[in-house]
């Protein structure tokens, strides 16, 4: 059905997405060489590219912004690899719940993961 109301004068009829829920953009981050705990990355963004020029890295967590936040990580490196290590060294809610071992990302295909609240950690999608 068609709603008439105006959303900025009254919610009746319309759904709400809490805040902060509307992920657009890319990001690039360096990250060193050898293991990173705990990663903040800018609001809203849905693309990370990590950048591994300084050689092979293992990331552990990522810093949540709300449930169901998505995001699609990937590297451009030719030879350096990157691994999303299950369940360690980050803060608990920052872990990646992953295969054991860990994801490796392989240049330029990405890995898409989701945090989920009820589990508190990041999962693989």
């Amino acid at each position: 059905a068609n709603n008439a109301n105006n959303p900025d004068v009254s919610s009746a009829g319309w759904s709400k997405l809490a805040p902060n829920t509307t992920q657009t953009g890319v990001a690039n981050i360096t990250l060193a060489a050898g293991i990173t705990n705990d990663q903040a990355i800018p609001s809203g963004v849905s693309i990370i590219v990590f950048d591994i020029s300084a050689g092979n890295a293992t990331l552990t967590g990522i810093v949540a912004e709300f449930d169901g936040q998505e995001l699609i990580c990937l590297h451009a490196h030719a030879s350096n690899a990157l691994n999303l290590a299950s369940l360690t060294g980050s803060a608990a809610a920052n872990q990646f719940q992953v295969i054991a071992g860990g994801i490796t990302l392989l240049q330029n295909l990405p890995a898409t993961i989701k945090w989920y609240a009820t589990l508190n950690k990041w999962v693989q999608k």
